[in-house]
């Protein structure tokens, strides 16, 4: 089974025991965790409108900023690179 590259818990599930026997036994002859990397950050387009409100206006609350942002489509369209 683990040959046919079925995944951990599949094989748990189809020999009836728990994940962790099958971990424990399959160990790091397993196959390697799929590395995505980084996430983009959901700041992103916003980045530059947050740092520059904040130097003018250091004490306003993040509900204030979130009020303030623009809308999604008009933060790509001002930050993204032409």
């Amino acid at each position: 089974m683990f040959r046919e590259h079925w995944k951990k818990g599949t094989i748990a599930q189809q020999l009836g025991l728990h994940h962790d026997v099958v971990d424990r036994v399959v160990g790091p002859h397993g196959p390697a965790p799929k590395g995505g990397g980084p996430r983009p950050s959901a700041l992103g387009a916003y980045r530059g409108f947050v740092l520059e409100t904040l130097e003018r206006y250091p004490t306003l609350v993040g509900t204030r900023l979130y009020d303030m942002a623009p809308s999604p489509s008009r933060a790509t369209r001002i930050c993204a690179p032409c």
